[in-house]
């Protein structure tokens, strides 16, 4: 488990995961805070997301008060609101995921933190450590940011025979090592390496930045950055204050803009949100 789970948030627990819960559709004080273990329930197909941001709108009051035709929302006993940023700290067992990862030694402990199983990534026995880590099974996928020759083999050979793959995202190994220039081009070094089967390359489609939506979105973005485009926030709040946030809602015609829970504590300090105002 990944130890953000313990980072400092502006709830009533500071030090500890918790949330609020509906305890009886009505007004806002039917929300109760309650400490909570989420890794009680990361299980199947959940995922457990450190919350850094969360929006409050109109949904919250629907689901609040027991109007919102979603089978999750049709008793007590939820969280509202689905807006959210934040940060992916577990998945489910039924993912049935194991990862490893390749470095130098001195980030062990950080590629761990992540859930990661670090392999130092110059040892001379890497395939090995692999098949070790798997039973002797080796991984189903392998993802190779280096495309050398050793690279390529190596992550190859530490693959499940007959069924594994091998996916090349990345050429490091081209680059000159006074990082001048590449040793030889793309297309060159990806014919010689990806001849063998179950090897692949992957990177973004050259259309995807054609697609209207992808169009729209930049100019939006573009838009907000120069100040022709300024998204109104009509107050910044700590997760302390949920039930206060409710209560803005149904007095909504004092409410000018977006509301917002800062939920992580260091964020809300460089903001100026304090669990005792708000602004």
């Amino acid at each position: 488990m990944s130890p953000n789970l313990a980072t400092k948030n502006t709830s009533p627990t500071p030090d500890a995961p918790g949330r609020w819960v509906v305890t009886e559709f009505g007004k806002p004080d039917v929300l109760k805070w309650h400490p909570w273990d989420p890794t009680s329930e990361v299980s199947g197909n959940n995922v457990l997301v450190r919350i850094i941001l969360a929006g409050l709108g109109g949904v919250d009051n629907i689901q609040r008060v027991g109007g919102f035709p979603d089978p999750r929302a049709s008793k007590p006993g939820f969280s509202t609101g689905y807006e959210i940023v934040g940060e992916v700290l577990a998945l489910g067992d039924s993912m049935d995921l194991k990862m490893l990862g390749t470095c130098s030694p001195s980030k062990f402990d950080y590629i761990r933190s992540l859930g990661v199983e670090p392999i130092d990534r110059n040892a001379s026995d890497l395939v090995e450590q692999v098949r070790k880590l798997t039973d002797g099974a080796g991984v189903d996928v392998a993802y190779d940011g280096v495309c050398s020759e050793d690279s390529v083999r190596n992550f190859l050979a530490a693959t499940k025979p007959d069924t594994g793959r091998l996916v090349v995202f990345g050429l490091m190994g081209e680059i000159a090592s006074d990082g001048s220039k590449m040793l030889d081009g793309a297309q060159a070094t990806l014919g010689r390496r990806l001849q063998q089967p179950r090897t692949s390359f992957f990177s973004l489609s050259q259309e995807l930045h054609n697609e209207p939506e992808v169009d729209d979105f930049h100019v939006i973005v573009d838009k907000v950055r120069t100040g022709e485009l300024d998204p109104v926030i009509a107050k910044l709040l700590p997760l302390s204050k949920g039930v206060e946030g409710h209560q803005l809602l149904v007095n909504g015609s004092a409410v000018k803009g977006k509301l917002l829970f800062v939920v992580d504590a260091d964020l809300a300090t460089k903001l100026g949100v304090q669990s005792d105002e708000s602004r």
